[in-house]
């Protein structure tokens, strides 16, 4: 079951893990481009992903557990 935050819209990748992992640092990313273009070319075969992605309007999409 995911675990998502409450100003966030569940978003998940398609065939991505969804384990849960031990996390001891964030690390934050600018994308280049829009929210769901970069959430396009994550979802793709072989490209990372992340749990969070913002978009420049304020949209917040989570997208792993």
């Amino acid at each position: 079951m995911a675990i998502v935050a409450p100003m966030a819209t569940w978003k998940p990748f398609t065939g991505k893990s969804q384990k849960s992992l031990t996390y001891d640092l964030i690390c934050v990313h600018t994308m280049v481009g829009t929210l769901s273009g970069s959430w396009s070319w994550a979802n793709q075969s072989g490209n990372p992903y992340w749990h969070f992605g913002l978009g420049g309007d304020g949209t917040l999409w989570q997208c792993r557990s």
